[in-house]
């Protein structure tokens, strides 16, 4: 449960980077959209030794990825 990542589902207020792909293009998440927002607890099975986050815009969140529609 520990290693479990934290979702939640926001509005954007302001225009945020979508973190889905790590590689060009990039896009971005505009004022009003929907997105999700994940974190990854410290201590995980990854190594990581602080908080890790991450911002998925809605397009980018499909059945076929494993995430759900916002």
């Amino acid at each position: 449960m520990a290693d479990e990542p934290l979702k939640s589902y926001h509005t954007a207020r302001i225009r945020k980077y979508c973190e889905d792909t790590h590689r060009p293009p990039f896009h971005h998440i505009e004022p009003g959209e929907r997105y999700l927002r994940t974190a990854l607890p410290p201590n995980s099975e990854l190594g990581n030794e602080h908080w890790w986050t991450m911002n998925i815009c809605k397009s980018c969140m499909t059945p076929e990825k494993g995430k759900s529609n916002v």
